[in-house]
């Protein structure tokens, strides 16, 4: 649907829709805060962790879950508001439907695995620090990082 192969450059559709040539888009993501590489990083390891549940847990429930209403609210505002239209909705578009539908699998994929107390604490646990780390980067993009949360110590 997208006709991109990556986030990263439905994020650049969408900065260039609204005037940020392609060229200081990719600049400046070179120059990202400690936060925000944090979290991508801390994303990234996810990814490659095994158990997968607990990836698919985190990254749907911690994130992918409450992303939809963002999307639905961007789709309706950005056109009406800032004439956005085309390549510049299609980050938001793609992920309104699918991240329902990821949080759906998500629920299905981990419920069969979180059957101990340990393993229902390794989920919490991971998608606090996975909250932690996304709210943390977004704050510093807007200089506002004025606290921070130390994740829940395991019994």
């Amino acid at each position: 649907y997208s006709k991109t192969v990556s986030h990263s450059e439905q994020i650049a559709d969408f900065l260039e829709a609204c005037g940020q040539p392609r060229a200081v888009t990719y600049e400046r993501a070179k120059h990202l805060k400690k936060h925000f590489k944090q979290w991508a990083d801390f994303s990234e390891f996810l990814g490659r962790c095994r158990p997968y549940w607990l990836f698919r847990g985190v990254i749907s429930m911690a994130g992918e879950a409450q992303f939809t209403e963002v999307c639905s609210t961007m789709i309706e505002a950005l056109p009406k508001h800032y004439g956005i239209k085309g390549k510049g909705l299609v980050f938001w578009e793609v992920h309104g439907p699918v991240d329902v539908e990821h949080t759906d699998n998500a629920v299905q994929i981990v419920a069969p695995y979180i059957d101990t107390p340990e393993k229902r604490q390794a989920l919490q646990d991971y998608f606090f620090q996975h909250i932690d780390f996304r709210y943390r980067a977004w704050l510093e993009c807007l200089g506002e990082i004025r606290y921070t949360v130390e994740p829940a110590k395991s019994a």
